[in-house]
């Protein structure tokens, strides 16, 4: 495998959590969307945390997700970023110069197949 130990850590410390029971079944069922056009729904979900986990989301005053409520905006009244390791994890990736079969098979230790 060629990422690093120290950016599979650091993946790893942000899909892990994303990775529930709900989500793994909502994938099962194919309660998501495009799903008719899924070939492999392992690779799908694999990949679907990875872009969530390591895509900046912002907390705005009209829509917080429900474990998120308690992050609005900051004392200036700006957006808050509500997972501030988005960035770097992203940005490591993309320094690391893997390919996306790199960053699969390090997804692949992560994730456990559904």
């Amino acid at each position: 495998m060629r990422v690093t130990p120290e950016h599979l850590a650091m993946l790893a410390s942000v899909i892990t959590p994303e990775d529930t029971e709900y989500r793994r079944a909502a994938y099962r069922e194919r309660r998501i969307p495009r799903a008719d056009g899924v070939q492999d729904i392992d690779t799908r979900y694999r990949w679907d945390l990875y872009w969530y986990a390591t895509t900046p989301r912002y907390a705005v005053a009209s829509r917080v997700s429900d474990r998120l409520q308690h992050i609005v905006r900051d004392a200036n009244g700006d957006d808050v970023i509500v997972n501030p390791t988005a960035r770097p994890i992203r940005d490591a990736m993309r320094d690391g110069d893997y390919l996306t079969t790199h960053i699969d098979t390090a997804l692949r230790r992560i994730v456990p197949a559904l």
